[in-house]
């Protein structure tokens, strides 16, 4: 019998030889996949290589990406202060495409034909001074100016008003004069729920035009390129894999970021959708899709192969439903909402293909786009989408019944989590509050989260009043956005905290969820709009960037952030899903506007040391 071959390995095995065992050994996931000694398959390929300027210096933290020809995954690694890197095993048997990017130089490629062995590709990179499209959009908004009152109003309001639903880096990826701007800004302003702009749109349509104009029009803009923020530490030793997302019809979109020369890809747009993701145990990937797709409401792509395999669930009129969010609950079970005026919460078992829909009773309002797993094992949906006393609502998986809870106020549940003790919290994104629904005591507590400029914090006293600041956003639903906009967050299983991405605040937020005290955390740049978190078990938070193309993690024992980079331009995460298997942690990232699932595997500088000595013990 032969095993396909291995990509990301998932499947738990035995090898029979050693040097299946050192295969094994330098996956990111550390298991093993079964082989018999009769026919066992061949070892994939390594690779390795170097990466230097044109004067002969290595180059660390250049990303370094492999692709198999015609495949729909991309394996990624990062090079060391060495300007070496050292990829795990690869699938036998192809011709790939490795690709060397680092933001300030022209990419360079080559094609290897791989099959056992190691094979070897060097690269020196050239550099350029036309890197503007390479930089993710926290990056570039480092490179606008905060010298006058205009400057730092327009700065505010290009982070406020052209973050919600792409990042900056689509936004200033083209060049525009005064009135292009203005019909884009007007276009985005109908983008809403009601269809109605918001009320900045109305009153400082001509000053973000003008501004938008002096950054990327016609003239010279007085933007100025920013030195890149490149991967350093920790984040050098991570692995990272890609899987494109094929169209329900067949066929990819024609971007995906991929080549950073181009920017970021042009949208959603091409018939695929994609909004969250997760891992199951098997190390397959499993995203949600929320555009009514025939045949797929949720898809699973293999993890060795990418291979989509679609699942389908009825909606209001019986036509196959959206899903908005997964997770991947203890137990490995797959669980989801689909979305409808009677939306329901929904659940596959992996292991056994086993399908249930769970809807909510009379007299409670429908499942929202938002689900989780509480800390106590029990199902946590929110309510309503966008008018109403929206809450939340309690799953109780071992009696099937659920239990709602509502906010005291008119307002949109976005994120939502349950505590160890069974609690339930949910943020209100456009009214800046938390709530917490106490079983114990038969009632649902509001935490007001406090105005604050954080989000613009090189704004000087009297460049903006708080109502220009508060208006200028497109808010979430009817209601206008607040200072702060916490989306989603995720308890500490072992301790006393939910942590909160605040969007607008930029800034990570922890709540105690015994004296309900918060304690607000500053994102490491401006901009960079934390959007989801995720809780190691370690009790590190997980941050994914929506205006960026990393991720970061926060260490709550020393405050240090660590920026981790996707190989991918134009991400702009909307979820964040960090699951432990094998002994190894996985942080599940969806590239919305790219149409692919990525997948990090975080390393350390130990890994990197066990994984170059393997390489040179394969030599030998």
């Amino acid at each position: 019998m032969t095993s396909k071959s291995l990509l990301v390995p998932g499947r738990r095995a035995i090898a029979l030889v050693s040097v299946l065992a050192f295969l094994a050994a330098c996956s990111p996931t550390g298991a093993k996949r079964a082989e018999t000694t009769e026919g066992a398959a061949a070892p994939g390929p390594l690779l390795t290589g170097t990466v230097r300027s044109e004067t002969g210096e290595p180059l660390p933290g250049v990303t370094v990406s492999a692709k198999l020809s015609g495949g729909p995954v991309t394996v990624s690694v990062f090079t060391d202060a060495a300007g070496e890197y050292f990829f795990p095993q690869l699938p036998a048997g192809g011709r790939y495409v490795v690709r060397a990017q680092a933001a300030a130089f022209e990419k360079a490629q080559s094609e290897q034909t791989l099959n056992t062995g190691i094979g070897r590709a060097d690269f020196v990179l050239k550099p350029t001074n036309d890197y503007l499209l390479q930089l993710s959009g926290w990056q570039q908004i480092r490179g606008l100016p905060e010298r006058t009152r205009e400057e730092r109003r327009g700065k505010a309001m290009l982070i406020r008003a052209c973050t919600g639903c792409h990042q900056t880096s689509r936004a200033l990826a083209g060049r525009f004069d005064e009135s292009g701007w203005g019909h884009i800004v007007d276009a985005m302003g109908k983008m809403t729920p009601s269809g109605r702009p918001p009320s900045f749109v109305v009153e400082q349509r001509q000053e973000i035009a003008a501004y938008l104009t002096k950054v990327r029009g016609p003239g010279r803009s007085i933007m100025t390129l920013p030195k890149p923020v490149r991967p350093s530490g920790e984040a050098l030793y991570s692995t990272v894999y890609e899987y494109d997302i094929p169209n329900y019809k067949g066929g990819y979109a024609l971007s995906y970021g991929s080549d950073w020369s181009e920017g970021p890809p042009p949208g959603a747009g091409t018939g695929i959708s994609i909004h969250d993701a997760t891992v199951d145990f098997d190390g397959n990937l499993w995203f949600t899709s929320p555009a009514a797709f025939p045949g797929r409401s949720i898809a699973k792509l293999d993890g060795d192969t990418g291979a989509l395999t679609s699942y389908a669930f009825p909606g209001d009129t019986g036509a196959d439903a959206g899903t908005h969010a997964v997770v991947t609950a203890r137990d490995g079970t797959i669980w989801f909402n689909v979305l409808g005026a009677k939306g329901y919460l929904a659940m596959i078992d992996p292991k056994t293909g086993a399908r249930e829909s769970y809807r909510v009773p009379a007299g409670m309002r429908f499942v929202g786009g938002w689900v989780t797993e509480g800390a106590n094992g029990d199902i946590w949906a929110s309510t309503g989408f966008y008018d109403g006393l929206n809450g939340a609502l309690r799953f109780d998986r071992k009696t099937k019944r659920f239990e709602e809870f509502k906010s005291l106020k008119e307002g949109m549940t976005y994120g939502i989590a349950g505590d160890a003790k069974g609690d339930g919290w949910w943020a209100q994104i456009n009214t800046d509050r938390m709530y917490h629904a106490d079983r114990a005591a038969g009632k649902v507590e509001e935490i007001a989260v406090p105005f604050g400029w954080q989000g613009a914090a090189f704004l000087q006293p009297g460049d903006m009043t708080r109502k220009e600041y508060l208006d200028v956003v497109f808010g979430i639903g009817g209601v206008q956005g607040g200072a702060q906009m916490p989306r989603r967050l995720k308890p500490d299983p072992k301790g006393d905290s939910v942590w909160v991405g605040n969007w607008a605040g930029n800034n990570l937020m922890r709540v105690d969820t015994t004296t309900h005290k918060l304690e607000f955390y500053p994102a490491p740049y401006a901009g960079m709009m934390p959007y989801d978190v995720g809780i190691d078990s370690q009790r590190r938070v997980w941050v994914g960037i929506q205006n960026g193309d990393e991720v970061a993690r926060f260490d709550p024992d020393t405050k240090a952030w660590t920026l981790y980079p996707l190989p991918t331009k134009g991400v702009s995460a909307r979820s964040i899903m960090v699951v432990e298997r094998a002994g190894r942690i996985e942080v599940v990232v969806p590239a919305n506007d790219a149409n692919k699932v990525i997948r990090l595997i975080p390393g350390t500088a130990a890994d990197a040391r066990a994984l170059k000595e393997r390489y040179r013990g394969t030599r030998s």
